[in-house]
């Protein structure tokens, strides 16, 4: 499963609408502006993201953009806090409890991923300029 960041107005209505042909070739989908500016992260790692950027970690929610630009060019600035050392799938499991448990496989993360997903949704966060930046 996973988390889709995107720019959207006041109301909460994206600013773009995909025009990706489902019928297409495969290797044209996903490259419409819409899926161009949007961010999508598995679930544990956009909800990591939030929490690095000191947002609410819920699956589905907004931020005014502004203030989400604001937080991701704090977090960009180059300072020791702010390089995000690697995760390994053992440190995850263990921390959502299921260290041990063979029936689920849980991924880490490399050292800096959360930086550069910061600067990904940095670009979003323009994007939308007064308005929102939703996930969901």
């Amino acid at each position: 499963m996973s988390i889709t960041f995107f720019p959207a107005t006041t109301e909460g209505r994206p600013l773009l609408r995909c025009s990706c042909d489902l019928d297409g070739p495969a290797d044209l989908l996903m490259t419409c502006p819409r899926c161009k500016g949007e961010v999508n992260l598995c679930n544990a790692n956009a909800l990591d993201l939030l929490q690095w950027l000191d947002l609410p970690t819920d699956g589905y929610g907004q931020a005014p953009a502004r203030d989400l630009a604001a937080r991701c060019r704090r977090r960009l600035w180059d300072e020791a806090r702010n390089h995000d050392g690697a995760l390994s799938g053992e440190q995850r499991a263990s921390a959502i409890g299921l260290a041990g448990d063979d029936r689920v496989v849980v991924s880490g993360r490399r050292a800096g991923y959360l930086r550069d997903q910061t600067g990904r949704l940095l670009a979003v966060a323009e994007v939308a300029g007064d308005g929102l930046v939703c996930w969901g």
